[in-house]
């Protein structure tokens, strides 16, 4: 029925783009395991139905993860951002900043 190739297209394009630090890699990684999951089922393989399961989740809970990372990498200021700040303070002060 062509599961099999629909699957190992998602689950190599999928691998590709995690190699490119691409976070929707993981998602299309996901799709792979719900195509092998539906050969899995079609021949009774218990095995592969397992398996995918387990990296089905492994997929989202790295894509989520990442998207964590993401929000909490925006939340913080740059480093220069702060740096700039405290040397307004300091000239403001008449202090030097490299001491």
């Amino acid at each position: 029925m062509g599961y099999d190739w629909i699957a190992t297209f998602f689950t190599l394009i999928g691998v590709y783009l995690v190699g490119c630090r691409r976070k929707a890699g993981f998602l299309l990684g996901a799709l792979g395991c719900i195509g092998w999951f539906i050969v899995g089922m079609l021949n009774d393989l218990g095995g592969m139905l397992g398996t995918n399961v387990v990296v089905f989740f492994m997929n989202l809970h790295c894509w989520w993860k990442w998207c964590k990372k993401e929000k909490k990498e925006k939340k913080l200021p740059p480093a220069n951002e702060s740096e700039s700040s405290l040397e307004k303070v300091c000239t403001s002060i008449g202090c030097d900043v490299d001491q």
